[in-house]
């Protein structure tokens, strides 16, 4: 099968539309609240993608077409038979795997009101993006030599929670398989991310 040139880089980034990625668990450099950024992040980023964040058991998946979404692999069927979208269950079909990632696409019996539309430039690397996840609070500090690295896991909530990041570059893998690529630090954003594990 041929892959288009940036349809890794997509899903790399998950779904970029107009640049959001769902994630497991989004840790905040700027806060450890367990409220911070628990609701849609509102008119500073207008295209972020929370609406179509849907509920897969104790994660999130996201809706790419009418009768589709995509999820980690790892995670399994992590929703058994039903997924969630702005209050709506949906009945899950069959699950599509991607042997060569840790992607999934799931398809539904009923059909989406909305789903992420594909990011349609090849111009990801400066741009910003909203990571959207749902898993865990911030846990203790973890520092090595008197250097602040980040945070452990804390308690796991199951709260969707939203925070800042952006590319800083694409390489190309395979051929017509290209990566996005983007660090975990704060990088002057005022709702940098640390880290995410989707």
């Amino acid at each position: 099968m041929v892959r288009s040139p940036r349809l890794l880089a997509l899903f790399a980034a998950l779904f970029l539309t107009a640049n959001f990625s769902p994630a497991q668990g989004v840790i905040l450099y700027r806060t450890g609240d367990p409220g911070a950024n628990n609701t849609a992040p509102g008119p500073l980023f207008p295209h972020e993608g929370w609406d179509y964040q849907g509920s897969w058991g104790g994660f999130l998946g996201t809706p790419i077409a009418p009768h589709f979404f995509i999820s980690a692999a790892h995670i399994g069927q992590a929703g058994g038979t039903t997924f969630t979208l702005q209050n709506v269950n949906y009945t899950v079909l069959r699950g599509f795997y991607d042997p060569q990632s840790d992607l999934v696409i799931w398809q539904v019996a009923q059909t989406f009101p909305v789903f992420a539309p594909l990011y349609p430039r090849q111009d990801q690397v400066g741009q910003g993006t909203v990571d959207i996840g749902r898993g865990t609070q911030r846990g203790a500090p973890y520092s090595l030599s008197n250097q602040l690295l980040g945070w452990l896991w804390g308690p796991a909530d199951g709260v969707k929670r939203w925070g800042e990041n952006s590319f800083s570059n694409a390489f190309q893998y395979q051929t017509n398989w290209d990566l996005l690529y983007a660090t975990f630090d704060q990088s002057g954003l005022m709702e940098g991310v640390h880290s995410f594990e989707w």
